[in-house]
């Protein structure tokens, strides 16, 4: 399986953690290592998930459902990938036990988005925020703070 967990420096004494693991979905290996280094700058999860495929996400998730310990409390997920996009992905997450869903928060993350999309997107019960990419600290600092929806 293609996922893979990275432990970040927590620094107890910057930020205060919100998060204690984050899950990166993207098929983009440059927009996933800006992701963990941006993220690893602030302090703001102790690890972090990631995978290049939807599709190893949702397997990954429901693999973990009887470890409630182990599923992230959020998932950065990019609309646009093969195989399986962000629309599938959100599908198919909706069907997830509740022990999955309920605990985790998704923030969606895209270069651009149209407003078809973002009405789309707000459809989605289990999305909460929206990053551009690149994702900014300040950006993603608000997000984990504030919870504004659709910030970008």
């Amino acid at each position: 399986m293609v996922v893979s967990l990275e432990s970040l420096n927590y620094k107890s004494n910057s930020i205060p953690k919100l998060y204690n693991t984050a899950m990166i979905v993207d098929d983009n290996e440059i927009d996933r290592l800006v992701f963990k280094k941006t993220a690893q700058q602030l302090g703001l999860f102790k690890k972090i998930l990631e995978t290049d495929s939807a599709d190893h996400a949702i397997a990954w998730l429901s693999e973990y459902e009887n470890h409630p310990t182990e599923i992230p409390d959020i998932i950065f997920l990019d609309l646009s990938m093969p195989v399986m996009n962000g629309f599938e992905f959100l599908d198919a997450f909706e069907k997830l036990p509740n022990s999955i869903s309920r605990k985790c928060t998704i923030a969606i993350t895209s270069c651009l988005i149209s407003e078809e999309d973002k009405e789309k997107i707000s459809e989605y019960k289990c999305v909460s925020h929206y990053l551009s990419k690149p994702v900014e600290k300040e950006n993603l600092f608000n997000l984990t703070t504030s919870g504004l929806k659709f910030q970008s």
